[in-house]
């Protein structure tokens, strides 16, 4: 055993000081591919090719590393080789030899699980992983204790050194592992588009890091915004408001940034929270069970559970809304627009979005279309300020609000006409809500113009053409509705409207002669449709021009 003791442990630590060398950046390796030399010569070492059992337990850590090597330097075929090879060759010892290496097994199960993953095998990663998983619970029963195989301590004369051929379960080493499985294992089912699967053991991951205050704090607050993403759209709202305010808990020093995402994050969950509760008023729903169940609690933190409550009245509402509004005013003092466009813009929209859902329970229209006009004061004014091709999706998200606010301002205002007695009152007031139809229709041309001027492709044919289609029939329909104490007025928008419906007709015909006819829901249905208004708004036209001469 004294070339195991000598010049094996001296070469492995040679080894690992190489591997975690800095390197100059023009030779990035260089220090890998000394470190691999000296590991294929150990590997042909007369000693190593004894095959007996420690010869078999010192290939079986060779090959692990020689797997380490070759993946930091990206050769991932050879590196799934070696660490293959290292399973091979621990698979091959007694059992009691083996249970010496037991560490090395989570090593390089995990390993191996993630070079299937990364290559989108992901059920065979699991099947690796699940066998990692399964080892832990056995090691859990051995009593142990951590230890060190640096040479250095023995010297020292420390009384925790283990001469690396000894191997030796490490407790220490082999909880760090397991947490890395349930990571991996988190990430193979996000995969797989198993979302609560993938939840469960990034939150149980997350719990053990805490514990054992093994964690990069900046990544450990990132994890908790897409972990509360995951409970907020599946309706654990206080769950994702908890570990949204567990990851502001841990957070030492300015960091900025991160405290302002996590704000804007809280923001937007009590306005998912409200969006909610609109929902299940509006459609008479039950309350989601879920809203208050609790998931993960890490009390070792200072963040407080907080139990949700939806609102049911306009005081309640505004409540919720005081509250989001406070994390959104704390998250745009960092995101500016001067620097952050997106991240300043979209609060704007999330505040445009509490205000939607005060609407709902208020009952004062007059306050309801003031609020309207604060939404509009929110968002307007940056689709003419902002570069449309530069930032393509927002602006049309931005113009499809602004353009369903001045629709929601029309329908305010013509319920309001439609509740005149007098006929005359009533197309009054019908003629002074056009207004908010006509700049409705505005704010869809500009749109149906920029969404047309894109490339026709493969990938985004289904996009432009419905987009198109429905922003269209959106026009022809508001058109048509549009009514006006003046005869030639209300005759001049149904001819408007004729003409949007002519103009759908040939756009639906040539869609369907064309390259791409199943890119559009519905195509035939959509055409007679079309049709059946083409021919009948002459109908109608006629019948209002009869009417001034009865």
């Amino acid at each position: 055993m004294e070339f195991f003791y000598s010049s094996f442990q001296e070469t492995l630590e040679q080894v690992d000081e190489l591997m975690g060398r800095p390197a100059d950046q023009t030779k990035p390796y260089e220090h890998k591919y000394t470190a691999r030399e000296l590991l294929q010569n150990l590997l042909n070492h007369e000693r190593i090719q004894a095959q007996d059992e420690p010869a078999r337990a010192a290939q079986a850590l060779i090959e692990y590393i020689l797997g380490v090597n070759h993946f930091e330097t990206e050769e991932i075929t050879e590196s799934e080789r070696h660490y293959s090879k290292c399973l091979n060759s621990l698979l091959s010892l007694p059992l009691d030899y083996q249970a010496k290496y037991l560490n090395t097994f989570q090593d390089v199960l995990n390993a191996l699980g993630i070079l299937r993953c990364n290559r989108g095998e992901n059920q065979k990663g699991l099947e690796f992983f699940f066998k990692s998983q399964a080892l832990y619970e056995a090691i859990k029963t051995i009593q142990t204790k951590d230890f060190s195989h640096t040479f250095h301590d023995y010297l020292t004369g420390s009384d925790n050194f283990r001469f690396i051929i000894q191997g030796g379960v490490n407790r220490r080493k082999a909880e760090q592992n397991y947490t890395l499985t349930l990571f991996y294992m988190a990430q193979a089912y996000s995969k797989t588009g198993e979302k609560h699967k993938s939840a469960n053991y990034c939150a149980e991951t997350m719990k053990r890091q805490m514990i054992s205050g093994d964690y990069d704090m900046k990544d450990w607050a990132v994890n908790c915004i897409n972990m509360a993403e995951y409970y907020v759209e599946n309706n654990y709202i206080a769950q994702g408001i908890y570990m949204l305010e567990c990851g502001l808990s841990i957070i030492i020093g300015k960091r900025r940034k991160l405290k302002s995402t996590l704000n804007m994050q809280i923001g937007r969950a009590y306005r998912s929270l409200l969006e909610l509760a609109v929902e299940v008023a509006s459609q008479k729903k039950n309350i989601p069970p879920e809203l208050n169940e609790q998931v993960l609690i890490l009390p070792m933190l200072t963040a407080v559970w907080k139990n949700v409550e939806f609102p049911t009245e306009i005081e309640a509402a505004k409540e919720l809304f005081k509250v989001a509004h406070g994390h959104f005013k704390t998250a745009l003092e960092y995101f500016v627009i001067d620097g952050y466009v997106t991240e300043h813009i979209e609060m704007k929209k999330d505040i445009s979005g509490l205000y939607k859902g005060l609407c709902y329970f208020e009952k004062s229209d007059a306050r309801v279309f003031a609020m309207l006009n604060r939404r509009l004061e929110l968002i307007e004014n940056f689709t003419k300020e902002i570069n449309k091709q530069s930032y393509s999706a927002l602006w049309q998200h931005l113009m499809n609000e602004v353009a369903s606010i001045y629709m929601d301002m029309y329908e305010l205002k013509v319920f309001a006409a439609e509740e005149q007695k007098k006929p005359k009152k009533r197309l009054e007031k019908h003629a002074a809500a056009n207004r908010y139809a006509l700049t409705c229709i505005e704010k869809q041309s500009e749109m149906i113009e920029f969404v047309q001027k894109f490339d026709m492709n493969d990938d985004s044919a289904k996009d432009i053409m419905q987009s198109s289609l429905n922003l269209m029939f959106g026009i022809a329909r508001l058109y048509s509705k549009l009514e006006d104490p003046d005869r030639l007025v209300r005759v001049g928008y149904m001819e408007k409207s004729y003409r949007w419906y002519e103009k759908i007709k040939v756009y639906l015909q040539e869609a369907k002669n064309g390259k791409y006819p199943d890119r559009i829901s519905d195509l035939n249905d959509q055409l007679r449709v079309c049709e059946e208004m083409v021919a009948l708004m002459p109908i109608r036209i006629s019948q209002v021009n009869a009417e001034a001469y009865d």
